[in-house]
Parts: structure tokens; sequence; C-alpha cells
């Protein structure tokens, strides 16, 4: 039987006309079987190539009973989309958390390949492990969060392509949002001295946009961190706070009136409260991009418990980007994290 599915991932549901969400928790007894509890209903299907063949309501005992031989457990809410009936949205949680699936049923080949994604839709998945519960249930954590990461980072390619992550400053392009990781581990990986640079060909900018594109396509072990992006999306700042105070992460904020770049530059450089020797040296190798800038604020320091509120911040200054050398020797070499054991 031929399945008529694609399959996407999307980053965000946030603005889309749904139904109301049911939880699904499904268990797999083996490639073929599987049960489920849909709401308050408790059903066994029969599998063949991925594709449901047999359905049928079972009794809660025997759920149970065959629940205790199950291999794997995928818990997920479904939605529906309002605008087009032949949309469902999978939201997943525990072991698969992270993974948001657009799925679309047609009625013919023809009408599939037809089919153009609406915008809100990001990298298709279908020939990949995230478009089927069977192949989830095989994946672990550490393999699933390599499997996200990948089509993530290739969705946030396709969504917008004038917005890049790269791992340097760049002349030729507006360098807009730099991360510099701590020792801090972040999806299961020290990036210690990782920059990443969020970077644009354009000549506009909203730092909102650069955010969300970056924290949902990172940071995928850490669903708070994505929820602020959600929830908070005209308060683009407390993403930056949230990033100090959990990851120990520098950030620079190019935030320059492109109405006034030619005369006058400014940037502004947010502090944890200890940095690491890989994050002074990355700093170090940079100079001469800090020094460009006409003004740089710095930010932070000891407590960030709010980097807004100049007196909770240890530091709080503003300098002329040719001091960045001077200030970076005489202050900031008093933050590496060593100094402080």
């Amino acid at each position: 039987m031929e399945r008529l599915t694609r399959s996407f991932i999307t980053l965000d549901i946030s603005k889309l006309s749904l139904s109301n969400p049911v939880r699904y928790e499904i268990y797999y007894i083996n490639d073929k079987f599987l049960i489920q509890k849909k709401g308050g209903i408790y059903e066994k299907e029969i599998l063949k190539d991925n594709v449901v063949v047999s359905k049928e309501q079972i009794s809660f005992d025997e759920f149970i009973g065959l629940k205790g031989k199950a291999y794997q457990e995928i818990i997920r809410d479904n939605y529906l989309y309002l605008n087009d009936n032949r949309i469902s949205i999978k939201k997943y949680y525990g072991m698969y958390e992270g993974l948001i699936r657009v799925d679309i049923e047609f009625q013919s080949s023809g009408e599939l390949k037809q089919y153009q994604k609406e915008k809100w839709m990001d990298k298709e998945i279908t020939l990949s492990s995230l478009a089927f519960d069977n192949y989830l249930s095989k994946r672990n954590r550490d393999q699933f969060l390599k499997d996200l990461y990948r089509n993530k980072m290739k969705a946030l390619k396709e969504i917008e392509e004038d917005i890049y992550i790269n791992h340097e400053f760049r002349e030729d392009v507006n360098n807009r949002i730099m991360i510099l990781h701590s020792d801090t581990l972040i999806d299961g990986k020290v990036q210690d001295g990782v920059m990443d640079v969020l970077f644009s060909k354009e000549d506009w900018y909203e730092h909102y946009h650069y955010w969300y594109k970056y924290f949902t396509s990172c940071y995928l072990d850490n669903e708070n961190i994505r929820e602020e992006v959600r929830d908070n999306n005209h308060d683009h700042f407390q993403f930056i706070q949230e990033c100090l105070n959990q990851y120990h992460d520098i950030v620079f904020l190019d935030a320059t009136d492109l109405d006034e770049e030619e005369r006058y530059t400014y940037g502004i450089l947010f502090l944890p409260g200890f940095i690491t020797n890989e994050q002074y040296n990355v700093l170090e190798e940079n100079i001469h991009y800090f020094k460009q800038f006409t003004s740089l604020a710095i930010e932070g320091g000891e407590e960030t418990i709010d980097i807004w509120k100049s007196e909770e911040s240890t530091i709080n200054d503003i300098i002329e980007g040719s001091e960045f050398p001077q200030y970076l020797e005489e202050i900031l070499r008093g933050f590496i994290k060593n100094k402080h054991k």
C-alpha cells in the first residue's frame, strides 16, 4: 500500500489556527504491533511498511498487560490544522522532545507531488527517521538529537536564505549576533570557546528574528530556553539573559542603527559571572572586530539576575572600540574562571 504522506518539521506552532490537542501514549511491542492510549480510548494497531493495516479498540486491562511488553514509549500531542484538513501536527515529549512534525495526507500521488508547502513549514523530512514513529522508537536520545539538529539546521537555512550561522566574523556581511560558548554542557556536548555568529547579507535585521531561529535550532535539550523564545517574542533581550544565566555564554549584539551605520557603530557585550580561558582567547583573537566600533557597552559580571539593572551588575561600562584591547587585558582578564577558584 502506497503511503501518500509528506512530512516536515516546523520550529513554531504558536501562531497557527489549531484544534485542541489530543494526547497520544504509544507503546511499540515490535515493528508491526503497537498499542496506544488516545485521550480515553485504548487501541492496538497492526502495521505494514509503516502503514496501519488494522486497528481495534481494546480494554484497559489488555492495554496494561501489553504495555509491560513494550520496548519503547512515545508521547505526543496531536493537533489538526484548521485551515487545511489534510494537515496534522505532532508535538513530541519525553525521549523525543524538541520535534514538532507536520504530516500532510493526500488522496493521490499526483496531489502529493504537486503540493507546495506553506511558509510556516520548514525542512521536509519525509524520508528521514523523524517522519515515522516506528523509526523514532529505535533511536536513543543522542541519535535522535543528532537527527533533529541536522534537520533543524537545514530548516534554518531554508526559512530565510539571508540568515546564516558561521563560526567566525566576516568582513563581507553584517555580523549581528555573536554567542561565545562556555564549558557548560549544551545538548550533551562541551563547546568551550566555540563561537556562533549569526549574520546577514541584507541591510536590515530584527534581533528577535535571529534569536528565534538560533534558539529553536540549538539548545535542543533545554525546553525552557526554547519556550522563552516562543512565549516572549517581543522581548528579545530576555533570551540573552537566559543564555547568560544558564549557560555562561558571552553574547555580543551589534546594536548599530543601520541608518547611522556609516558614521556611528554601537555594540553591546554581555558577560556571565566568569569567563573561561578559551572564551578569553577567542575575544583576544578577534580584537580587530571589536576595535572597529565607535562605542562598546559592556554589561554583566558576577550578578546577572537582571543585566538591565546596572546596580546589580559588576560591570556597566561604555568604552570606545579602540580601547577594547586595553579593557580586555586590564578588566576582562580578571573574570577568567580559574582566577576565581
